[in-house]
């Protein structure tokens, strides 16, 4: 299904092109990939880390958020009830609105 080509070789860097020599892949002895003496699996799960920082940090402060705001609500039920009740019409989908809040 798949047919092998073969890559050619990339030609040597030379000093007038300022060209860096490719990274040189190994294994350590713990069996861990290194890429130019770094430890490349490391330096991955750090930086997919960092990228999820921001929204464990959103998600944090949106707790937090609700948890204040229904423990304000909790408190100021009662008026809010008599106010949805004085609404009219109006009074159900304000109760939906407040619901789906």
């Amino acid at each position: 299904m798949f047919q092998s080509v073969p890559i050619p070789p990339r030609p040597a860097p030379s000093a007038s092109t300022g060209d860096a020599p490719p990274p040189c892949y190994r294994v350590a002895h713990d069996g861990e990939a290194m890429v130019n003496g770094t430890d490349f699996q490391g330096r991955l799960a750090r930086a997919r880390l960092r990228a999820l920082l921001p929204f464990v940090a959103t998600a944090v402060v949106l707790l937090v958020a609700i948890l204040v705001a229904g423990h304000e609500l909790n408190r100021h039920l009662q008026a809010v009830e008599s106010w949805i009740s004085r609404l009219g019409p109006w009074g159900p989908a304000v109760f939906v609105a407040l619901f789906a809040i």
